[in-house]
């Protein structure tokens, strides 16, 4: 479609009516300019329809023939220009029509639909028309504002079509004239409806004239003839009494009448406008006015008024107006005929019918029109009390009545003002009190408009010129009469009892008194002072002393004068609301004055409350003035008036808590008080609800008093209408849907009013927090939710009519304002957790709407979303957006599949909105905010909205940005020249990068290309311009760029991170980052992190000292936002892989980390100094920055230097120890703190004793504040911080101990010991293990399970140190453990194998303590074997072929070796406590150790077999040994005897293979090799010493025993299972040979552990052999075969391992293995004196074979 050339009226009059949300006054002046040339033409603008237009349109071949068509009818039946028509179409289309092209296309084609297209374009059309005439408007009236900025600009707007004026006089005259249309003009949709339909948008256009007629001549004065003229024209049609229209619609009159009322009402009044009632009460006015000097005129006017108006009752207004004129402008005062015009005018009932022009629209709204027709009247008014006294005018009543009907629209702008002293009607009126108050309080309170008002009618009251009474109670002794014979003297002093005695007047002697006659009968006015307050009191007290029913009142006519009081007391004190006034001396003097009234009314209305029928609107009145009362002093009033109401048990209230006050909530009742009977009895039964949104009112106002002073006893006022509100919640909003409807203001006023009660809660402060709580729970959890959703349900099209018919209307005003909080409540309601993160009958309604996730008119999403499409103003279609959005995060359903066919016209209308220069940036902004959530929740939308479309020569799939892609529109925001003008708004900017930043973090990255294509270079530059401003850091942290920037900085990040692009250094990003180094501004955002910090503190103290103020929850989101958009950053930044995949990349130099580090340790201090560490943001704010530290030094600290490390761990440790306990909380940024300190320490050399002696002190504390605040199961966070605290000290312990001896070393280790003991570290580690076993299973079994482990190795590790080994022992909780130990190694739970681990590192822990302290520990370490007797059993038999267990894998063999040591250990320290106390267990655990070590060399021996079975787990225990020995017997067939060359062979040939056994074989190996060494400790400490043997010092050889099976073949798997003395000889020879391949320094260990296991097992042949030779029990053939066969093996043995000695020159000697993470064989493991000789083991063993083998 082509561009559009028609103005859309309606958009230009919102900019330069004030009611766009655009206000720029660049953005109206150019509005403005564009009026100018169209509002010069006025309706001439739309040109009629022609034959030939409709042709240009047929010929256009832009135009599609369907178009074209349709044109063509749409302007013949609206008489328009079918080019003009075509574009309304357009026009209509893009702002109004909830569809797409496609879509329009088709209803035009369907006869029906195309019907209902052509009567929205038809409305629509007239409304650019209607709206056309209102543009006149601002311009004619703010022309004269002086204090207006732009009067200049509207007043030569003004002057420019100045003639305009003339023209729609023409128009206006040749509308009256036009036929009314018909089939036969306007072509064949004409009929029926469309007719009526087009006569009433005619009148209605009729009346839009005649209002800028009123405005125009309001401002300029009306010259004679145009007021002839006019006159004629309205006299013509009967002043729109008798319309042409009327005649030609048929059945349209009841559709015209409104309209024609309004007509008549504009024109009387324009009529009297042109007349210059002002100007005639001047002084010169008979020889000045323009009437006076143009007489034909005049006289005209006269005849026309005479013969044809005089008589008619709808205008005697303007009989009265020009029987006034001609009273003032005429000789004789226009005679008799002037007389008879007057009286006429008076029995024509003119007041009445003022009254009824007054209510009629537009005077009955707030309009410049209302207030300029209202004025007109007012000197109509003026000027005829002026000239005419009251008791000419007709009735007294209506007269007043008609005063305070004109002058209740007061204009506070137009600063009207009213003089009480010079009104002589109001002095008038004063004459008849104290008998009749009525008319003086009508008046009275219709000139209250401002502080100086209030002033004058304080000064009139307190002294009132007169007292009346009648003349019948004066007795003739009391007067004397004067000579004028209309005025008394008063003979003595008189008492005037008035009101039943409330009112006591005294009359002095010698006092005038003034005889009248009027309606009320003859009276005498006594000119004496009275003070009106006391009249006015009196009236009080004598309603609250009234007994009887509520007709006497309305009898009494005390009711009505009771409602004026009010009424006008409510106007005093409304008048003295702002603060200015409550400090003005007069103002204060006025509250004293008006406090007795009040405290007067307090009793009225208990007493009117509480009888049967209570007079509902005299009590609506009490509580409008009470609400008033409030505000005036809210510190004091609100407190009072509360206290009050509840006393008399007018408001709901809590009966059983007023009865007993120790009841819980739960069981109350809530009586509905005076107010709630009212309700149910009286106002639901009439219909009209007054009393009910009265009330509401004053709850609402005295809340908002609350949250906005410093009310006395705030909290108690809100609990004491926490009942009332929620009384009024559940009661009134939820049902009101349903009540009758006699008065509909006053029922809508009830959703209105409960609407702005909700409000005032919800933005409550402090005191109000339970009541918001309740509030919620109603609003989302009970029927109150179906309420407010109904009420959110008025068709944006409802409002829209409204607004085009009557947009000044206070219907109109309050639809608009009940949609506007409805969606703001509900906006507010989504946004609270109890919606959010719960489920409510809120929530599921939104879910589940009544029409289903359908295009539906009951579809609340549906109805919402037709909001964007209004355009007179931005709130709504913000508001609208705004609650789409919050309803797409927490309703499942898509708003895509919703919203239906309408989809792509919502994206078209968002996308428009968008690219509108004049759109209000806040409603860009919402926009762009919904887009944004839609990438999450709603990605069909999103995707819609993104407009993708493929590339056509593209084969690789690629696709570009759409016309109505919301990316484009951004990309336009976002442009570098924008931004360099600082013309863009900063939250337009900052949603904007928000939505680019929602595309990296969800990864759309074919719309990032498009993106980025669409844009080139450009693109980065733009969005990186604000990272390079000059701003302080400071300036850049308090402003609101910074979560822009912290935005463009996070898209940063992810662009490297996924490196979308190739990283070459040509890239713009490349180069931007480049330069964003070179001019260090890496250390500039470091310190805006360290600003941020700051500010935040700063904030949070500066709200917590204030009594009230703004959460500030969006600063705080924006400084937390930029820490974690910084840190990202700082990471991608720090390190990155390169293109070609190698080393890291990092942007930052070293100086640039430095820097950083030093910023972040500073800004983690300060935050640490801030007294509110607690604060939920500054938790967050730590733990984001301290994450970043960790990250920093973890990539870094290996780079820094000694001293750099030292002084940042100082400033760590500083900082550990100011955190502070958080009651049941563990904040993360301990443990970020404590890990970068653990990274400090273990990457530098040395630390200075203080510090690590400080290090020491705060991580003891983390240990005692984390077991403090948490009991098993512990949560992961603290179990983070337990492993890190426990980690730290033994890290520092192991230091200690590794590092050379020292005096600081010392003294570092002795604090090490001295604050863990006093501290009771090892008790409390103690204890959380044993917690840990007992809570085994829980949640967390995992994380339990690790820390677990973690606090068992720390003990395992620390404990050789005889100190903590004796606390270890010391402590009462190690028995415990002991007994609970068996839970770790039960088959249950998810994480067996970790809690096994903790049972297998308390056994490394007891073999190190039993080495340490020896016989000290004997009762615990019995004690311990004796309760885990059988798992030792039960593990020793890992060994066995027969068991179904994967014996040599890594985990199996683990406890094998931590069983076996700590059995030597025990074997050597206490064999005689093993023996006698666990004597069965010893049994089988000799047993066992025996065919473990056999099995151990059988394995050794085979390695191709070993391999097997480790692999092979699934083996089952019944064929197990079958298929190991045939695996071995394929191997090799070997002989019964084998001599040693053939061992020798047979171990090299084995272990040709060992180079090629995977890695779990190898680690088996070893394992077996630790296994056998300690069986064979064991075993050696009960075989005696070879020296004690030889030189016969053992008493009983027969005493040991003898282990070792007389047999000479190589270990297999099909022997019984126990050693052998080919066993041992084996070993050894094994253990040899693979200890000479271990050739590296990180082999030394299993080298040491393979010579210690050969030299055993030679020492442990010799000895055994020694008891066979010596044991007087063996037979002697045993003892030759044993010589001879043990004898060749060990002289083979020994001869070759010489041999091999001498090759290698191997002259190490034979040690013990020290302890590695793989072996539990400690460093001091024993060396018996056999072994410890000078001479070898080999040659000892020659030496043995040589003197005792042969």
């Amino acid at each position: 479609m082509e561009s559009l050339e028609l103005v859309s009226f309606q958009h230009l009059w919102s900019v330069t009516s004030g009611r766009s949300g655009n206000k720029e006054y660049a953005v109206i002046k150019d509005s403005i300019k564009k009026l100018k040339k169209e509002l010069a033409k006025g309706l001439d603008y739309f040109k009629s329809y022609t034959q030939s237009s409709a042709d240009k349109v047929k010929n256009d071949k832009n135009i599609s023939e369907l178009f074209s068509k349709f044109s063509a009818r749409c302007g013949k039946l609206l008489n328009l220009d079918c080019k003009q028509a075509y574009q309304m179409i357009q026009q209509y289309t893009d702002n109004y029509y909830h569809g797409s092209e496609d879509s329009i296309q088709k209803r035009i084609k369907d006869e029906r639909d195309s019907r209902f297209l052509l009567g929205n374009i038809a409305n629509y059309y007239f409304n650019e028309r209607l709206y056309l005439l209102r543009c006149y408007g601002p311009i004619i009236y703010n022309s004269q504002d002086k204090t207006h900025p732009l009067q200049t600009t509207y007043k030569d707007a003004l002057e420019s079509f100045s003639s305009v004026f003339s023209l729609l006089q023409d128009q206006f005259e040749a509308s009256l004239k036009e036929k009314a249309a018909n089939f036969s003009n306007r072509g064949e949709d004409c009929q029926g409806d469309v007719a009526i339909f087009l006569a009433v948008e005619r009148v209605k256009e009729q009346c839009g004239m005649l209002e800028i007629f009123l405005l125009y001549y309001s401002q300029f004065t009306m010259s004679p003839t145009t007021l002839l003229r006019f006159t004629s024209k309205f006299a013509e049609c009967g002043f729109g009494r008798n319309h042409p229209l009327l005649t030609t619609t048929g059945g349209g009159q009841q559709h015209l009448d409104n309209y024609l009322v309004t007509m008549n009402s504009l024109q009387q009044i324009i009529f009297i406008e042109g007349v210059d009632m002002e100007f005639l009460q001047e002084t010169d006015a008979a020889n000045e006015h323009q009437l006076s000097k143009d007489k034909m005129t005049f006289d005209k006017l006269d005849a026309l008024i005479a013969s044809q108006l005089s008589t008619d009752p709808h205008l005697s207004p303007i009989t009265l107006t020009w029987a006034t004129v001609r009273y003032l402008l005429l000789d004789s005062n226009g005679g008799e005929k002037t007389m008879k015009l007057g009286e006429k005018s008076i029995d024509l009932n003119v007041w009445m019918q003022v009254r009824c022009m007054m209510a009629s629209y537009p005077f009955n709204t707030d309009s410049e029109a209302s207030y300029y027709g209202r004025k007109a009247m007012k000197m109509l008014i003026s000027c005829v009390t002026n000239i005419f006294h009251e008791s000419t005018l007709g009735d007294y009543e209506e007269l007043i009545s008609a005063v305070t009907c004109v002058m209740e629209k007061q204009f506070k702008r137009h600063n009207v003002t009213s003089d009480c002293s010079s009104d002589l009607l109001l002095l008038s009126a004063v004459g008849y009190v104290p008998i009749n108050t009525k008319p003086m309080l009508s008046l009275l309170a219709c000139m209250v408009d401002s502080v100086p008002s209030v002033k004058q009618i304080n000064a009139f009251l307190s002294s009132l010129p007169s007292a009346c009474e009648y003349i019948s109670t004066c007795s003739r002794d009391e007067i004397e009469h004067l000579e004028d014979g209309n005025y008394w003297r008063l003979c003595s002093d008189k008492t005037l009892r008035c009101l039943d005695g409330k009112l006591n007047v005294v009359i002095p002697e010698g006092t005038i008194g003034c005889l009248v006659n009027n309606h009320y009968g003859g009276m005498v006015q006594w000119q004496v002072p009275v003070n009106g307050w006391k009249v006015i009191h009196a009236q009080i007290q004598n309603v609250a002393d009234h007994y009887g029913p509520s007709s006497n009142l309305e009898l009494l006519g005390i009711s009505s004068i009771t409602q004026l009081i009010m009424k006008l007391l409510q106007q005093i004190l409304v008048a003295m609301e702002s603060e200015e006034a409550q400090q003005d001396t007069g103002c204060m003097a006025m509250l004293e004055t008006i406090e007795p009234l009040i405290q007067t009314t307090y009793l009225a209305l208990s007493r009117l409350s509480n009888i049967p029928d209570p007079p509902v609107h005299v009590i609506a009145s009490i509580m409008e003035c009470l609400t008033a009362w409030m505000k005036t002093n809210p510190t004091r009033h609100c407190r009072d008036v509360i206290t009050h109401l509840l006393k008399m048990n007018y408001l709901p209230y809590d009966e059983l808590l007023m009865e007993f006050t120790g009841l819980v909530e739960t069981n109350r009742e809530i009586n509905p008080g005076s107010f709630g009977r009212i309700i149910v009895e009286h106002e639901r039964m009439q219909g009209k609800y007054a009393l009910t949104t009265s009330t509401i009112q004053l709850i609402s106002t005295a809340l908002q008093l609350i949250t906005r002073h410093d009310v006395i006893n705030s909290d108690v006022i809100v609990t004491k209408l926490k009942t009332s509100v929620e009384y009024v919640m559940t009661e009134v909003f939820t049902s009101f849907i349903e009540w009758l409807r006699t008065d509909v203001q006053s029922w809508n006023n009830i959703g209105h009013s409960c609407l702005e009660l909700c409000h005032v809660i919800l933005n409550g402060r402090g005191e109000m927090s339970k009541m918001r709580q309740i509030l919620i729970e109603i609003l989302t959890q009970t029927q109150a939710a179906d309420v407010l959703l109904k009420l959110s349900s008025i068709p944006a099209t409802f409002l829209l009519n409204l607004l085009s018919n009557e947009p000044f209307s206070a219907r109109t005003e309050k639809a608009n304002k009940t949609v506007v909080l409805t969606f703001s409540l509900l906006n507010n309601l989504l946004r609270c957790d109890d919606v959010t993160k719960k489920d409510s009958h809120l929530r599921d309604l939104l879910s589940h709407p009544p029409g289903g996730s359908i295009p539906s008119d009951d579809n609340l999403v549906y109805i919402i979303h037709g909001y964007l499409y209004h355009r007179q103003s931005s709130n709504l279609p913000r508001l609208a957006i705004t609650l789409l959005r919050r309803i797409s995060v927490i309703s499942p359903m898509s708003l895509y599949s919703v919203l239906g066919a309408e989809a792509k016209a919502f994206r078209d209308i968002l996308s428009r909105r968008l690219q509108e220069e004049t759109e209000d940036d806040s409603l860009k902004i919402s926009i762009l905010e919904l887009l944004v959530v839609s990438v999450q929740t709603q990605p069909a939308l999103f995707e819609l909205s993104l407009d993708l479309q493929p590339v056509k020569d593209s084969s690789m799939g690629t696709r570009q940005l759409g016309e109505r892609s919301c990316l484009g529109v951004v990309l336009k925001i976002l442009d570098r020249d924008n931004l360099q003008k600082m013309e863009l708004n900063v939250q337009l900017h900052t949603v904007c990068v928000k939505l680019l930043n929602a595309l990296w973090a969800d990864r759309r990255f074919s719309a990032i290309k498009a993106l980025q294509n669409r844009s080139s270079d450009k693109f980065w530059s733009s969005l990186l311009f604000p990272l390079f401003s000059e701003n302080s850091p400071r300036n850049v942290a308090l402003h609101q760029h910074l979560e822009t920037s912290a935005h463009v900085i996070n898209i940063i990040a992810l662009e490297r991170y996924y490196k979308l692009r190739p990283n070459t250094k040509d890239e713009p990003l490349c180069k931007l980052l480049k330069q964003f180094q070179t001019q260090n501004r890496f250390k500039h955002w470091s310190k805006v992190l360290l600003c941020v910090c700051k500010s935040m503190c700063q904030q949070i103290a500066s709200q917590s000292s204030a009594t009230r103020t703004n959460d500030g929850g969006d600063e705080f989101e924006r400084h937390l936002m930029f820490a974690s958009a910084w840190k990202s950053f700082v990471v991608t930044s720090s390190s990155m892989k390169s293109e070609g995949g190698g080393d890291d990349v990092s942007l930052m130099s070293d100086n640039d980390v430095t820097a950083i580090i030093d910023d972040l340790l500073t800004s983690i201090d300060f935050l640490f100094e801030n007294t509110y560490q607690e604060k939920k943001e500054v938790v967050t704010l730590l733990n984001l920055v301290t994450s970043l530290l960790l990250v920093l030094v973890n990539k870094n600290a290996k780079k820094k230097k000694k001293n750099y490390k030292e002084n940042s761990l100082e400033s760590v440790i500083k900082c550990l120890e100011k955190t502070r306990n958080h009651g049941q909380q563990l904040p993360q940024y301990r443990n970020n703190l404590f890990a970068v300190a653990f990274q400090l320490f273990t990457t530098s050399d040395k630390m200075a004793s203080e510090t690590c002696n400080d290090l020491i002190c705060v991580t003891c504390v983390l240990l005692h504040d984390v077991f403090k605040m948490y009991i098993a199961p512990y949560p992961p966070l603290a179990v983070e911080a337990c492993m890190l605290a426990v980690q730290l000290l033994e890290k520092i312990y192991l230091k200690c101990a590794e590092e050379e001896e020292s005096t600081r070393n010392n003294e570092i280790q002795k604090y090490w010991l001295a604050h863990t003991s006093r501290e009771s570290v090892i008790n409390l580690l103690l204890m959380v293990e044993l917690r840990l076993i007992k809570n085994k299973i829980n949640q967390f079994e995992d994380e339990n399970a690790k820390l677990c482990i973690t606090i068992a190795w720390f003990l395992a590790r620390v404990s050789p140190d005889s100190n903590v080994a004796m606390a270890i022992r010391r402590s009462r909780h190690l028995s415990d453990i002991f007994l609970n130990l068996p839970r770790c190694y039960k088959n249950e739970g998810k994480f067996t194998n970790k809690w096994c681990e903790v049972y297998h590192v308390t056994l490394i822990m007891m073999s190190h303590m039993v080495e340490c302290l020896r016989h000290e520990l004997a009762n615990e370490a019995i004690a311990f074997v004796g309760i885990h007797q059988a798992r030792f059993l039960e593990c020793m038999t890992a060994l066995d072929l027969g068991r179904n267990s994967l014996a040599t894998s890594r985990g199996s063999l683990r406890e094998v070796i931590h069983t076996t040591e700590l059995l030597q250990l025990m074997m050597k320290n206490y064999p005689r406590q093993l023996r006698f106390e666990l004597g069965k267990f010893y049994d089988a655990a000799l047993n066992q150790i025996l065919l473990a070590s056999h099995a151990c060399v059988a394995f050794l021996l085979h390695p191709s077999t070993l391999k097997e079975y480790v692999q092979n787990n699934n083996i089952t225990s019944s064929n197990s040994r079958k298929d190991i020995v045939t695996s071995q017997q394929q191997l090799t067939q070997r002989p019964r005897k084998t001599s040693h060359g053939a061992v020798q062979k047979r171990i090299s040939c084995s272990q040709e293979t060992d180079d090629n056994l995977p890695p779990e074989v190898l680690t088996a190996q070893r394992g077996l090799v630790n296994v056998l060494a300690n069986c064979l400790s064991f075993l050696y400490e009960l075989s005696p010493e070879i020296g004690e043997i030889l030189l016969d010092r053992t008493i009983d050889v027969d005493a040991y025993p003898r282990f070792l099976a007389m047999s000479f073949a190589t270990p297999n798997f099909t022997d019984d299972g126990f050693p052998t003395f080919a066993t041992l000889m084996n070993a050894a020879s094994f253990a040899y040979s693979v200890s000479r391949k271990m050739k590296t320094s990180k082999d030394h260990v299993y080298r040491d552990m393979l010579k210690y296991a050969a030299d055993l097992s030679l020492t442990l042949t010799m000895s055994q052999t020694l008891l066979y030779l010596k044991s007087s029990s063996v037979p002697l053939r045993v003892k030759q075969i044993l010589k001879r066969e043990l004898g060749d093996e060990m002289t083979s043995c020994a001869k070759t391992e010489l041999r091999l000695q001498r090759y290698y020159s191997n002259t190490a000697t034979s040690q013990s293995p020290s302890t590695s993470p793989n072996t539990s064989l400690n460093s001091s493991a024993i060396i018996k004196s056999s072994m410890t000789s000078s001479r070898s083991m080999p040659e000892l063993l020659q030496q043995f074979v040589k003197h005792l083998m042969r």
